[in-house]
């Protein structure tokens, strides 16, 4: 085999769960909470049963749904980074199906917010999130200018086998 064709089946099997994780996050655009702050069906969906904060039920969601099993599936924001970290996911440069982490209150603190990155714009990231806003918070599309994300912590690459 040529080194070209074999450069591109490596590119096309490492870049596999980003499609799936952008295909399964836009389809749940739109989905959110319906009872009341942090509640109903889709929320229980994502977290698993249980009622509550839910952008890391829906992020964990989607990786599952993807097969992205190495960050666990977890409703802790900060859970999610942390595993990422240990493994040496994290990185400042972000590419479309990486994750998006910012934290909350401090950076020390054990809150924070996830999302997914859809796509990198000229000086724009472009981000599907779950639970942003007030009720009735739904999953939506952010866009952030990437030089100034407030409360940015890093980004957890997903498809990082070649550089």
């Amino acid at each position: 085999m040529n080194k070209l064709l074999i450069l591109i089946i490596l590119l096309l099997s490492t870049n596999c769960y980003a499609s799936d994780i952008l295909l399964y996050a836009r389809a749940e655009i739109g989905k959110g909470e319906t009872i009341a702050n942090n509640r109903g069906e889709v929320i229980k969906l994502y977290n698993r049963g249980f009622e509550g904060a839910w952008c890391a039920g829906f992020v964990s969601y989607i990786l599952d749904k993807a097969g992205f099993k190495d960050l666990g599936y977890s409703l802790s924001a900060k859970q999610i980074y942390n595993r990422a970290k240990a493994l040496n996911l994290i990185t400042d440069k972000a590419r479309a199906g990486d994750l998006i982490v910012f934290w909350r209150e401090s950076k020390k603190s054990w809150k924070a917010h996830i999302g997914i990155v859809e796509k990198i714009e000229g000086n724009y990231i472009h981000t599907i999130e779950g639970n942003v806003g007030d009720y009735p918070s739904v999953v939506k599309r952010i866009k952030y200018n990437k030089n100034n994300i407030p409360k940015l912590l890093g980004f957890i690459k997903i498809n990082r086998a070649i550089e």
